[in-house]
């Protein structure tokens, strides 16, 4: 069987059906070491088996088997002749085409909830894009993570979880109770990139992007597309409000919606751009007249490798990295790879969220300028933010032997030997930091949190201060703030710190943690389980902040309630 398809827990071949004389897609799992990881696939794709099983639509992948291979069972569905939906990534497909796209989903995701089914993982590679015929027919597959109304109410609310966080409606990331509503934020998601060319939000770490679902508002699509009709940004918004209660009540609402939706105004005949008029958009910061140049030349010459390479550095600086990738790597197929080329795809996928491909690019540009001090300091940062502080270190103290007098170099490398458990040559980095750089607040920062850590809390809460002076709103700065004068007894002046971390930054939560061992200090019940509960809104899984509850619970008098926080705590620890 040839392979189509490799996840993590499953993989996907192609394969000749010989009783029925056709070509079928098989699913099934991935030998695990784990024998109980094993027993989840499996259980998966059984329950995913009985699911398609009833469901008939021409817009849902359509079941043909449930077998056994190996001990293992496997699906068999009918073979897509055809990419996925994610195969335009970076791109802006038609606009009446990307509208009929979206409704024939939602159509189908419309059935599926009328049989008492909800998805819960729509996201354009669960589109597949059948091309056998005059037209493209979209087909919604994967259901491993689609639940009922009735598993979702007997869930524990802890568990609530699972999904691909880029598409992941707000109330799903903070494991509160859902409904199709969830699915029509989600393939809200895949409208607003389908007529962008981008995510409407990228950060470092899965838990990151969730807080901005979560607190961000949704960037009106005409920012990023400024030829879409008016009519789209309400759509759009409303398909994805944060709560559920303001988005369309059912998927029928939201076709009707997108059927009243106007066409684009006409595009206006363009004008004969130079790419020097481009290129002085660029300088002058003009970017969307920069955009629009790129645009006029390669329409004309399509393999204007400058044009694309200029367009991708205005989509960056527009943090629209998507659009950035896209025209990047066809500039590189054009004009081959450059270090300032390899650098700006690097840079594109690490703003995408993209960390293990941004790697691979930084050390391509590394394999042409080996001594690049730019590029090593940006690749050590990469391997700090993915946690490995060993690769990271090599590529710091590159940096500080060729140029010691980089205030960041000595930065980021007393946080890698910090991170080490190498406290003095920490220290003597972050001291040299502070020296070369007195006026970046960074610095006093990093400075200030290695002596919180090492309970030297005069000397931390002095750069902390110089820090604060430097930057006033520095969120993170607030916080350390908060949890040096906790540790020195002040829990009143703590409080203001960590209220101003929070309102500087809504989605940094860790606030709220010390925030409510502030208000225990203060003897403050009542404001301590609020600071308490308002952090488990953002992390339903935090055994700690359970156990927090309980003890604030117990003080309160509250007996019953401590023991059902220590009991979820319980089942938290054993996940």
């Amino acid at each position: 069987m040839t392979p189509l398809f490799e996840g993590d827990r499953s993989c996907v071949y192609r394969a000749w059906d010989n009783r029925e004389q056709r070509w079928v897609a098989i699913k099934t799992g991935i030998d695990a070491s784990n024998p109980d990881i094993n027993a989840q696939v499996d259980a998966a794709i059984i329950k995913e088996a009985g699911i398609l099983s009833r469901l008939s639509h021409p817009n849902i992948l359509a079941l043909y088997d449930l077998g056994e291979l190996n001990s293992r069972p496997f699906l068999a569905t009918e073979l897509v002749a055809g990419k996925s939906l994610a195969s335009f990534r970076g791109t802006i497909p038609d606009f009446k085409w990307t509208l009929q796209l979206v409704a024939a989903v939602a159509g189908a995701l419309a059935y599926l909830h009328e049989n008492g089914v909800f998805h819960l993982d729509i996201k354009p590679e669960n589109i597949l894009l059948d091309q056998s015929g005059p037209t493209t027919v979209p087909r919604l597959c994967d259901f491993g993570m689609a639940m009922s109304p009735g598993e979702l109410a007997g869930m524990a609310v802890e568990k609530r979880l699972g999904g691909t966080v880029s598409y992941m409606a707000p109330e799903h990331a903070l494991g509160k109770s859902i409904d199709e509503r969830a699915d029509i934020y989600s393939l809200g998601i895949v409208m607003f990139e389908l007529l962008t060319g981008e995510k409407p939000f990228y950060a470092a770490s899965p838990e990151k992007l969730a807080m901005q679902h979560i607190t961000r508002p949704v960037p009106r699509p005409r920012t990023c597309n400024p030829a879409l009709p008016p009519a789209i940004d309400a759509v759009v918004s409303t398909a994805l409000a944060k709560e559920p209660d303001n988005r369309f009540p059912n998927m029928a609402a939201f076709i009707d919606a997108l059927a009243k939706i106007p066409a684009p105004p006409a595009i206006e005949k363009e004008s004969p751009y130079s790419f020097r008029d481009a290129a002085m958009y660029f300088q002058n910061n003009q970017f969307d007249r920069a955009i629009e140049s790129c645009h006029s030349l390669i329409r004309r010459q399509p393999d204007h490798a400058k044009a694309h390479d200029l367009m991708g550095q205005c989509f960056l600086r527009q943090h629209q990295p998507q659009k950035a990738l896209f025209h990047f790597k066809k500039a590189m197929r054009l004009d081959g790879p450059t270090l300032e080329r390899l650098v700006r795809i690097a840079a594109a996928h690490c703003r995408a969220g993209n960390e293990a491909d941004a790697v691979t690019y930084y050390q391509q540009a590394l394999s042409i300028a080996p001594d690049n001090a730019a590029v090593h300091l940006d690749l050590g940062r990469l391997y700090l933010n993915l946690g490995q502080p060993g690769k990271a270190e090599v590529h710091f103290e590159t940096v500080v032997d060729k140029t010691p007098e980089s205030a960041a170099a000595h930065n980021s490398l007393g946080r890698v030997k910090q991170m080490l458990g190498k406290g003095k040559a920490a220290a003597i980095a972050f001291q040299t930091a502070v020296a070369l750089a007195p006026e970046q607040p960074a610095t006093h920062y990093n400075l200030a949190a290695f002596y919180h850590s090492t309970k030297k809390p005069d000397d931390a809460l002095a750069h902390c201060r110089r820090a604060l002076t430097l930057n006033p709103s520095a969120a993170p700065a607030h916080h350390l703030m908060g949890m040096i004068l906790l540790e020195k007894a002040e829990p009143a002046r703590a409080v203001r710190h960590l209220e101003t971390a929070l309102q500087c930054d809504p989605t940094r939560f860790m606030p709220l943690y010390d925030l409510a061992r502030a208000y225990i200090q203060m003897n403050d019940y009542p404001a301590a389980e609020s600071a308490c509960r308002k952090l488990l809104q953002f992390t339903p899984n935090a055994k700690n902040a359970y156990l927090t509850l309980a003890d604030i619970q117990e003080a309160s008098g509250k007996t019953e309630d401590a023991t059902a926080s220590r009991e979820i705590a319980r089942r938290l620890q054993k996940k």
